[in-house]
């Protein structure tokens, strides 16, 4: 052989490519990467919980480094190593306890070894948090000032139809060390059961799939006398056994003098 044809047939005999060996790489893939939980209700559980099942097609192990949570309300568990071939789980929790009550959307994100975009995979949970009671506005102002209203109004929505306020108190910031020597102010209150009519208009717009609510309205008449801005909760006595404190934050403005 001469030397020209042996070079060549050891440039040949070097590009030689099995096949794949240059292309393995792993692959992600998730059976759906949105995922409705419906309804939370608040007496059955603040916690939405899903699993999300993922895939390695590739020809090499899926590694995934990291899955983040969006917000310190999710949390997430995970297989780290999924061979090629075979699958694993992303295991994501939402705590909903402080949610208002409506639509939620929480994310995490997963990164991973798979090629080009497919390394950061973002993943959704979605849901309706429903409470036992939904107290609308979330926060009240007794207002002390020269238009002083003579106390609070408060809708409360659920869909209990025997519900009943047993006490109404406003509770002071236990952070506060003017106030360390009263626990609370007790406060007179009427509940009526606002009419159907009324009631549906209240209701309109609300989230789909959560069912229609019975709305009570909370009056809470008082006028503030003191010296000084108090800062705390109005708490909200009832006779369900599922929600028996509703809590809303709160103020009680001084008198100006």
């Amino acid at each position: 052989m001469s030397l020209k044809n042996s070079l060549y047939a050891v440039v040949t005999a070097c590009s030689v490519v099995v096949p794949g060996s240059l292309s393995a790489s792993p692959q992600i893939k998730v059976d759906s990467a949105n995922f409705n939980i419906g309804i939370v209700k608040e007496e059955n559980s603040v916690i939405a919980r899903h699993t999300f099942i993922i895939s390695n097609p590739g020809d090499s192990t899926l590694v995934i480094s990291n899955v983040r949570p969006g917000c310190g309300c999710t949390t997430a568990g995970y297989d780290s190593i999924i061979p090629p071939g075979k699958t694993g789980r992303i295991k994501v929790e939402v705590n909903t306890e402080h949610f208002g009550d409506g639509i939620f959307e929480k994310r995490v994100t997963v990164a991973s070894n798979a090629a080009h975009d497919a390394a950061m995979l973002a993943l959704t949970i979605t849901g309706v948090k429903q409470s036992v009671i939904a107290a609308d506005p979330q926060a009240v102002h007794f207002n002390a000032g020269a238009k002083r209203d003579t106390g609070v109004v408060i809708l409360l929505k659920t869909e209990r139809k025997n519900l009943e306020v047993t006490g109404v108190n406003f509770a002071f910031d236990q952070n506060d060390p003017l106030m360390s020597w009263r626990s609370s102010i007790p406060m007179s209150y009427t509940l009526t059961r606002v009419a159907d009519a009324a009631a549906a208009q209240s209701n309109a717009g609300k989230e789909p799939g959560n069912p229609a609510l019975i709305t009570y309205k909370l009056t809470v008449p008082y006028s503030p006398a003191q010296k000084g801005d108090l800062y705390g909760e109005l708490v909200i006595k009832t006779n369900l056994p599922e929600k028996p404190e509703l809590k809303i934050s709160g103020m009680i403005e001084s008198v100006k003098q």
